[in-house]
């Protein structure tokens, strides 16, 4: 069976979503699929890499990238606009001209302007990440597709009791990783690590890994930095925005074959959120809280609806979300507590294991046989 997987993305990118895509395009194809995934072509990437070599992808799918007014380099709302409208007139005749018989799985807002013929010609499945704004919308299309993925059980029943879907069109299946890698990282010593990535040996170190978009709830960790004692180190891996403090260190933006690495030198990891916001508290499920659970670490995370739906206090020490006191505590419970720590995180190593890309793409092969028919 074909499975023609349409998003409206820039691949390779230096933002979860694109690891995210790729890999659930290879678990697919290693569960019976043909894959062929559809993105617009871009006039330039600034990530000038192979995707199949950025994510490392060993079985290789189909590429297809479609026309599209790529001008969202200069920046202007104007210009986005159009490069979404001229993808999705791309992606409509593109679809017009694929057989039946295909199963069209999508993510992101390209369904919305799709007409109900494609609905009618394909079984459409939608995996949604977040409670968009435009809700009317969306509804709209959920109702024409065949099923809906989920990544929280928040969302699940929002979706099931308030806005009247039947249960057995959705499905909860939270994100993954890529567990054998991030594991087998693990399994070097620290300080084998730390001087292969230049970090400081004789330091406690931490790793936040990620942005600091403000739903990400970042800023708590960085008033928290400020709080722990000197000899404590808190690495920045990802496109975080540097302030001063000695105890701050900003990696920047890692290859995804580097991030295991980094994680696995690590002491403890920090996984942010905020009650902020909507988003935070019921919509996401993070790539890194998947890759912290492999690689084995003490997690110190906040105390989040959408982080308890994963961790609890068995595989994670928690925190009050935006109480910098409560994080620069929770962080220096990893190092003073050695038996709690070593505990928390042999059972996140143990927890890892059911939460494998290959174990969500069976999880919705399954599902979308069942609605398919």
């Amino acid at each position: 069976m074909k499975l023609i997987y349409v998003v409206n993305a820039r691949i390779p990118t230096e933002k979860a979503h694109g690891m995210q895509v790729m890999k659930m395009c290879e678990a697919f194809q290693k569960q019976g699929f043909e894959v062929e995934l559809v993105i617009p072509a871009r006039w330039k990437n600034q990530l000038a890499a192979d995707p199949f070599d950025y994510y490392q992808i060993e079985h290789k799918f189909r590429i297809r990238k479609l026309f599209n007014l790529d001008l969202t380099r200069f920046g202007w709302s104007f210009f986005f606009i159009l490069h979404n409208l001229t993808f999705v007139l791309s992606s409509i005749i593109f679809l017009i001209s694929q057989k039946r018989g295909s199963v069209c799985y999508t993510r992101g807002d390209t369904l919305l302007y799709w007409p109900k013929f494609l609905f009618d010609k394909f079984p459409v499945f939608v995996e949604t990440h977040y409670k968009a704004t435009n809700t009317r919308l969306y509804m709209r299309a959920f109702e024409k597709a065949r099923g809906i993925i989920v990544v929280t059980r928040a969302y699940q029943q929002e979706l099931q009791f308030k806005y009247n879907f039947s249960a057995n069109k959705i499905i909860w299946a939270p994100d993954g990783a890529d567990i054998t890698k991030f594991q087998s990282a693990s399994r070097r010593t620290k300080l084998q690590i730390r001087e292969q990535l230049g970090m400081q040996q004789d330091k406690k170190i931490i790793v936040y890994m990620g942005s600091d978009l403000g739903w990400r709830g970042v800023e708590t960790l960085k008033a928290a930095v400020k709080l722990l004692p000197e000899d404590y180190r808190v690495y920045f891996v990802g496109t975080v925005t540097p302030f001063e403090d000695h105890r701050a260190v900003f990696a920047g933006h890692k290859y995804p074959k580097e991030v295991p690495l980094w994680l696995a030198a690590a002491d403890a990891l920090v996984l942010c959120g905020t009650a902020k916001s909507e988003i935070s508290l019921n919509y996401v499920s993070p790539l890194k809280l998947f890759e912290y659970l492999a690689s084995g670490r003490p997690i110190v995370a906040t105390d989040t609806p959408s982080h308890r739906e994963i961790l609890n206090e068995q595989n994670a020490i928690l925190a009050e979300p935006d109480n910098p006191e409560a994080l620069a505590e929770g962080i220096q419970k990893a190092f003073t507590d050695k038996s709690l720590a070593q505990e928390i995180a042999s059972n996140a190593g143990a927890e890892a294991a059911k939460y494998s890309w290959d174990n969500r793409a069976r999880l919705i092969a399954d599902f979308v046989k069942s609605r398919f028919s």
